[in-house]
């Protein structure tokens, strides 16, 4: 763990008590961006890949079928030999993000090379996840009935607590700079930047 994540998760436990319960997950600081935006899937299949054999950690993504049901899948990276995602029906339509972890925020370990998710028919990028990184897109993570402390390290972010999708206009409450929220998060936790942004996460039982 960074020694700054030490000091931001011993200063929170002291300012909101939650020192009397049991941390659950730490996510140290990772990356929040907007959803991808170039060639997106659109009824295809996906594939992800490294260009480092080191990188064979759990990563999954999430986005939309061609139905507009939310998909979340994970998946065991195999280093430069591409995973191939495909959906049973309604293919692809949208990739909105990637984590290198599970959909509950277990990470996994940062990339160690370069980590891309492309559409399959055309071998072309939606997305990387470049060395040393978390994430890339718009995270979504599934933690029902969870305190939980959001801690903005940089950059502006956007976040729904029970919701799918989070946006930088409407209802999803904003954080800018250097600032911590506390909530019990309800059913899923969505965060969205507007250019990009670095978050740390800890939840607590």
């Amino acid at each position: 763990m960074l020694q700054n994540d030490v000091a931001i998760e011993i200063l929170n436990r002291l300012k909101v008590g939650l020192h009397l319960k049991r941390i659950n997950i730490i996510i140290p600081i990772f990356e929040v961006t907007i959803i991808p935006t170039t060639n997106q899937p659109a009824n295809d299949s996906i594939e992800i890949l490294s260009n480092s054999a080191s990188d064979t950690q759990l990563i999954t993504i999430w986005g939309t079928d061609m139905a507009d049901a939310v998909k979340t899948k994970t998946y065991t990276l195999t280093g430069a030999t591409p995973v191939v995602s495909t959906l049973a029906t309604n293919n692809w339509k949208t990739l909105n993000g990637a984590f290198l972890g599970d959909e509950f925020g277990n990470i996994s370990k940062r990339a160690v090379g370069t980590i891309t998710i492309r559409e399959q028919s055309g071998g072309l990028a939606i997305t990387t996840i470049a060395t040393t990184k978390l994430a890339s897109g718009m995270q979504r993570f599934n933690m029902p009935l969870t305190d939980v402390i959001l801690e903005n390290i940089s950059g502006t972010t956007f976040y729904n607590d029970g919701d799918y999708n989070a946006s930088t206009t409407g209802k999803s409450i904003q954080m800018t700079g250097r600032m911590s929220n506390d909530f019990a998060c309800t059913t899923f936790l969505c965060l969205i930047s507007d250019s990009a942004s670095t978050v740390q996460l800890i939840t607590y039982l």
